[in-house]
């Protein structure tokens, strides 16, 4: 940020001591290092959680586990908890779909067969994950864009 004006402006902030300071009390190495905690931030929020998968025959067969989740896709701020629950959406329909944890992989298990038979998803189709976090838990948006 070299030669670059800043404006240091009223706003309360933590300095590097953790004192509250106006921006105008602070030096530039620190206001600096506050905009690339910012930006930071604002690039987590702004990552879509989206996988896709083509669909093999231990995914539908009504009996094998259901889809690995990639190691990139994980919830802000924690790890995947074996036992928890996730919900699958797809329009009106709505699934509840157990998650395993284990030797650092996520994968869907109970629930995962109801869901592939209802959706009569088929071998060799893409189906496609979108992770979303709120205050009521984690769901996918699931798509079937074929």
């Amino acid at each position: 940020m070299e030669g670059e004006d800043i404006d240091h402006g009223t706003t309360n902030l933590e300095n590097s001591t953790g004192k509250h300071v106006s921006g105008a009390e602070m030096n530039e190495a620190e206001l600096e290092n506050i905009y690339v905690e910012e930006v930071a931030e604002m690039a987590i929020d702004d990552v879509q959680m989206v996988f896709s998968s083509i669909m093999t025959k231990c995914n539908i067969n009504n009996t094998s586990h259901g889809e690995y989740i990639p190691g990139h896709i994980i919830p802000q701020n924690r790890k995947w908890i074996s036992g928890e629950h996730v919900t699958f959406r797809n329009g009106d329909e709505v699934w509840e779909i157990g998650l395993v944890y284990s030797n650092g992989l996520a994968r869907f298990s109970a629930g995962w067969n109801k869901f592939s038979r209802e959706k009569k998803v088929k071998l060799n189709e893409t189906v496609v994950f979108n992770l979303l976090e709120s205050e009521g838990g984690l769901s996918f948006d699931i798509g079937f864009p074929g």
